[in-house]
């Protein structure tokens, strides 16, 4: 049987996708389906427009907190219908690794949510969703030895006294921060040939976790 949170993250993918995402679609199929959604009141999938509230709201700490906790259930449940939704077709992935260069406000909740899918990725097989779709993203890759770096600095102590190395791998304090406390890394010599649901979904308990706030 799914978990409560699980059969949350279906209802809400049950829900069309709004306008903005659903043009990117080609074809009269989406276009039909379009003119049958808007011909009536209809409630959308609220991740895009979650996803574009980072960026509206860049002071808000409050709401990037929120944001984050949101977040972080869907990726350590690794609910690929969702995360495909919210990297791919909402862009958060992209905007994400842009920010960290170019936005300074956002670096806080945009590491936090950058190293919560680095690290999650790094539990997963090879053929799991994140795992491939961060190994094709070439942002990604351009950006991975940077977003190490700032996340090394964001983590030091001001003064930088008696700390000249910080552990960023699952098992360490800060995966832990971020929620990651039961995972492990994948290890395909361990794995058995059939996965079970659990190697892949998260084992945890829906809505706990590390804050993953601040930066």
């Amino acid at each position: 049987d799914k978990k409560p949170c699980v059969l949350a993250m279906d209802a809400i993918m049950d829900l069309p996708a709004p306008p903005e995402v659903m043009k990117a679609k080609k074809g009269k199929n989406s276009s039909e389906e379009n003119k049958s959604t808007n011909s009536k009141a209809t409630v959308y999938n609220p991740w895009p427009a979650l996803c574009s509230f980072v960026w509206a709201y860049p002071n808000n700490d409050f709401y990037h907190i929120t944001f984050f906790q949101m977040l972080q259930s869907v990726v350590l449940e690794h609910h690929e219908a969702s995360l495909r939704l919210i990297l791919q077709k909402s862009k958060f992935l992209s905007r994400s690794v842009n920010a960290i260069k170019d936005e300074p406000n956002l670096r806080g909740v945009v590491l936090n949510c950058l190293n919560l899918l680095r690290l999650r990725s790094k539990s997963l097989p090879p053929s799991a969703f994140l795992h491939q779709y961060l190994d094709s993203h070439d942002g990604w890759k351009e950006n991975i030895d940077y977003l190490t770096s700032l996340t090394e600095t964001q983590q030091k102590p001001i003064n930088g006294e008696g700390i000249t190395i910080v552990d960023l791998d699952l098992g360490s304090s800060y995966a832990l921060k971020l929620g990651l406390s039961d995972i492990d890394e994948w290890d395909a010599s361990t794995a058995t040939t059939v996965l079970s649901e659990s190697s892949v979904e998260g084992t945890h308990d829906c809505g706990q976790g590390g804050d993953g706030a601040g930066g």
